[in-house]
């Protein structure tokens, strides 16, 4: 639910100061837990959301602002995400809680820009703190192996090209021309990871943040759960009580299931993850391998 809250959350931060109120304020005050269990809350993220985002796709053929706007906080986010999979050495994050570093990364980049305030950068940690989402590149990554990852992502040439907010709820328009992409240097992305590394070095409650998977102070909410293992779903012997004997359940390992979600195959889980890290690489099997494969039957048909 915290990826989904993530992505709405993102239009919220680029496009309307009520919308994000309107996911933050709930959370912030009320349990996290209960709150994000809550069918009537959920709902009115997902019309608000869609009320927004809709449009955003729809009308702005003559600019790239539909390009920009829902790709903010991707160019890092898509970098730890992949960076957080791949080995050991890391802590898996899912796309929603890279995103939501990768948004607070953009707005250190819009301040050595000039293009926002310090204030607009302390709204985002503050903004996306408050949902439970991470805001710090993990201590197992440097600057050096984030900027590595990014270079294979679709929006870098010579340079990473980002989309910025000059305020809480409004993207900044290039100056230099009619567009809302920014080149971001390279010297200007290790100024910018490093901020928020020395933010959250500094941080007293990081890696103690109130997220889904930490107790709650009320008796209704979710059971303590043990800390999620690197490829716990896919390596059996991961599973593997601390005690010995029987596996861990699926339920264990990610908390219990919300009320309104069937119940998950986790063969089909664990391929869709290799098809998305496939993806990742330009070999899906999905939608882009099937379009791939239409075009070449087409060809040779031709």
């Amino acid at each position: 639910v915290l990826n989904g809250i993530s992505e709405a959350l993102k239009h919220g931060l680029t496009q309307s100061k009520e919308l994000t109120d309107t996911i933050v304020e709930p959370l912030r005050h009320g349990d996290l837990h209960k709150v994000l269990r809550d069918g009537a809350y959920l709902e009115s993220i997902c019309k608000a959301a869609l009320e927004i985002k809709a449009p955003t796709l729809d009308d702005y053929e003559k600019t790239d602002f539909n390009e920009f706007c829902p790709q903010y906080g991707h160019a890092v986010g898509h970098a730890v995400e992949h960076t957080s999979w791949s080995g050991p050495a890391h802590s898996p994050l899912l796309h929603g809680e890279a995103v939501a570093v990768g948004m607070c990364v953009s707005a250190e980049v819009a301040l050595l820009k000039g293009i926002c305030t310090q204030k607009v950068v302390d709204e985002h940690y503050d903004t996306i703190g408050a949902t439970g989402l991470p805001c710090y590149v993990p201590a197992s990554m440097n600057a050096e192996t984030v900027i590595r990852q990014m270079r294979f992502d679709k929006h870098t040439l010579k340079n990473p090209a980002m989309g910025l907010c000059a305020e809480l709820g409004g993207m900044a328009m290039n100056p230099e021309g009619d567009t809302y992409s920014f080149e971001v240097n390279e010297e200007e992305l290790v100024a910018a990871l490093e901020a928020n590394v020395r933010r959250r070095d500094a941080d007293a409650t990081c890696g103690k943040c109130n997220t889904v998977f930490a107790p709650s102070k009320t008796k209704e909410a979710a059971p303590k759960v043990p800390p999620f293992q690197v490829g716990a779903l896919n390596n059996p012997k991961a599973r593997k009580s601390p005690q010995g004997g029987s596996p861990r359940r699926p339920e264990d390992i990610l908390g219990p299931a919300l009320p309104f979600v069937r119940e998950v195959d986790l063969e089909k889980l664990r391929e869709y993850r290799r098809d998305y890290l496939r993806h990742r690489c330009g070999a899906a099997r999905g939608a882009r391998g099937e379009l791939t494969d239409i075009a070449v039957t087409g060809a040779m048909a031709a």
